[in-house]
């Protein structure tokens, strides 16, 4: 599916869709009022190019698991396999993928055969030992540096016109942009494709939810799920951790809950109540989860292999933020980042805290993209650096920024549970317009 996007403010991330070609007045004029926000240093000719450009949405219909792995391991045959030997390997460092051992394995059966029968179809249709393909690629991903992303969620009554949102500013090696489609190239703002193929697509297998996901990282077997038809949404922060142990990897545990449930207390059960596998090594594996659902109930929640936390919105007046350590879990005891150990992260989350408090009840779409464009402390006023939500490498050279030894901002999302809109920026917030895709519109075409 395609559809033709709208600008509408900056957020670095991957998205999808499709636009509806009806779309009332008063939206229409809201929409004009965001590109007002932010003054982007782009000529027409560039704002046009990323106006126009038809963002591609996948759809994918299966009858069984089984037949819709098989359905990916076709479709996306030929990167799957072409995975390995891709330039610059530090691409692959977090790419979410988890060790298929036969103790896994058993997990899997036991507490998500639905996910095994699909990797066993990927397997088939891909032509390929997917055991084999994933051990290799998990040996080039041992954790190096830092975790990145800084999330919030606003709901009533923190918002206007009870609305909810989440944000998601999507921090990468800068190595990760090398692989995308460019809209255009100065500034860099990707499309959601890799070799024409589409980051975006929806799971549609019969007796589940059908659920709108990213493809982040390895295309076809790596799913990042954003919104499900029942209106629930999810964002994500790494975390770090040393509390271990085996379990469901947290990729899986929230394809599971976008599988079955439509709300966040949903949610919040699956997760509690599942083994979680956790390591020191593969930092992607351990995340701190932000939901909201189309009821207007949002929920942050820490884990790690033995420790659970929530926290719902209803506790701190309709607003939640998130970055990189715990804030509910006593950190002494999972082992995540001290306050000392890693100075951005905390930085981030406060200065997230600080906007969505400031703005407490006065939280609309603009001032919800308004946040993921935030510089604050960055080197100088304006500009973005490491410790900022808009994040950028360290630099004194604000043209450096692309430097791969350290990442920022790739692509940012925001994303409207109750009418199941995800908004993509394809480059740092601060640097290009959002755009519009119907998650709903695309559900229901079907």
């Amino acid at each position: 599916m395609k559809g033709k996007t709208k600008l509408v403010l900056p957020i670095l991330v991957i998205a999808l869709l499709v636009v509806s070609t009806c779309e009332c007045v008063e939206q229409t004029v809201k929409d004009e009022k965001i590109k007002e926000i932010i003054s982007y240093r782009l000529t027409p000719e560039q704002l046009e190019k990323i106006e126009n450009y038809e963002i591609k949405v996948g759809y994918i219909e299966a009858s069984s698991d089984y037949e819709y792995g098989l359905k990916l391991g076709q479709r996306y045959k030929e990167v799957i396999e072409s995975l390995p030997n891709l330039p610059g390997r530090s691409i692959l460092k977090s790419m979410c993928l988890n060790m298929l051992s036969e103790n896994h394995c058993k997990y899997l059966q036991e507490y998500y055969p639905a996910r095994y029968e699909r990797l066993r179809g990927i397997e088939d249709g891909a032509g390929i030992n997917l055991k084999k393909l994933i051990s290799e690629i998990n040996s080039t991903i041992w954790s190096e540096g830092e975790p990145g992303c800084t999330t919030s969620a606003s709901a009533p009554p923190a918002t206007v016109g009870n609305e909810v949102f989440l944000t998601w500013n999507l921090d990468h090696s800068y190595d990760a942009k090398k692989i995308f489609t460019d809209i255009i190239s100065s500034p860099e703002v990707d499309a959601p494709e890799v070799s024409g193929l589409p980051l975006f697509y929806v799971r549609d297998i019969e007796g589940y939810n059908k659920v709108f996901v990213f493809s982040l990282g390895t295309l076809g077997i790596t799913e990042m799920p954003l919104i499900n038809d029942k209106g629930l949404a999810f964002v994500a922060n790494s975390c770090k951790i040393k509390d271990e142990g085996p379990g469901l990897p947290a990729l899986e545990l929230v394809n599971k809950v976008m599988d079955e449930c439509s709300t966040v207390e949903e949610a919040v059960k699956i997760i509690e109540n599942s083994p979680r596998f956790a390591s020191s090594k593969f930092g992607s594996t351990n995340i701190n989860y932000l939901f909201a659902d189309a009821q207007g109930k949002i929920a942050s929640i820490e884990t790690s292999h033995q420790y659970f936390a929530v926290k719902y919105g209803r506790e701190t007046g309709g607003v939640l933020a998130q970055a990189n350590h715990h804030q509910w879990l006593d950190y002494n005891k999972t082992g995540a980042y001290r306050p000392s150990d890693y100075v951005s992260s905390w930085t981030r989350a406060e200065r997230m805290w600080e906007l969505l408090r400031e703005n407490k009840g006065e939280i609309d779409l603009e001032k919800a993209m308004s946040f993921t464009a935030d510089t604050a402390n960055g080197p100088e006023p304006g500009v973005g650096g490491y410790a900022s939500i808009c994040r950028y490498k360290e630099r004194v050279d604000p043209k450096s920024h692309f430097d791969s030894s350290r990442g920022g901002t790739c692509f940012a999302f925001v994303i409207q549970p109750r009418e199941k809109i995800v908004w993509w920026c394809g480059a740092h917030p601060d640097e290009a317009p959002y755009m519009k895709i119907d998650a709903g519109a695309v559900f229901t075409q079907y």
